[in-house]
C-alpha cells in the first residue's frame, strides 16, 4: 500500500527476476531529500549552515546519519543546494519534511537569502513601438548596459494579461 493507500500486486515473476524496493523491510529509517535553489551571489556557505541548522534542531532528524547539506549545482536561475538527513520512521517523513521546509524559508527570509525563481531579461531594440507597448503592458524596460529605465509595473500586468496583444 502506498501513501494514497493503492494497493500494489506484483507478479511472482517479478519477485524472482526484478528488482524490489522495501523502504521498511530491514529497518524503518527513512531519508529525506531537500533541494532548495538560492539567487545567484548568495553566500553558499551561509545558506548550507542554515540548512545544517534547521536539520539539526528538529527534534525527529537523527543524529546518526548526520545531517549533510551540499552545493550541488549552477543551474539557470539558481545555485543549487541539497539537504539530507534522517527520519527514525517512515511515519515521519511526510510531516518532517514539511516542518523543514517552513523553518528553511523562516530562516532563509531571517538572514536575506532570496529562494531564486526563474527569470529571463528582455531586451527591445526596435524603435517600431515595441518600447511603448513593454511600458503598457507594465514590463520593466533596461538600457543596453542593464541600467533601469522604466520599473515593472505590477498592475499594469495584470491588466495587460487580460487584453490581446495588439490592444495593450
Amino acid at each position: 500500500t502506498n501513501w494514497d493507500r493503492q494497493e500494489f500486486v506484483v507478479p511472482n515473476k517479478s519477485l524472482i527476476t526484478d528488482t524490489i524496493l522495501n523502504w521498511t523491510l530491514s529497518a524503518s529509517i527513512s531519508r529525506i531529500v531537500i533541494t532548495v535553489g538560492v539567487a545567484y551571489g548568495t553566500d553558499t556557505d551561509e545558506a548550507r549552515d542554515i540548512l545544517l541548522e534547521v536539520a539539526n534542531g528538529h527534534p525527529v532528524i537523527m543524529e546518526d546519519p548526520a545531517p549533510m547539506a551540499t552545493f550541488e549545482q549552477f543551474a539557470d536561475s539558481t545555485l543549487n543546494l541539497v539537504l539530507r538527513c534522517y527520519v527514525p520512521d517512515l511515519g515521519f517523513r511526510l510531516r518532517t519534511t514539511s516542518e523543514l521546509y517552513t523553518e528553511i524559508n523562516r530562516k532563509f527570509n531571517q538572514a536575506g537569502i532570496e529562494i531564486a525563481f526563474p527569470q529571463q531579461d528582455i531586451h527591445v531594440r526596435a524603435g517600431d513601438g515595441s518600447l511603448q507597448n513593454a511600458l503598457d503592458r507594465g514590463l520593466e524596460v533596461r538600457d543596453a548596459e542593464g541600467e533601469v529605465l522604466h520599473e515593472a509595473d505590477p498592475a499594469k500586468q495584470r491588466d495587460a494579461r487580460k487584453k490581446p496583444l495588439a490592444q495593450a
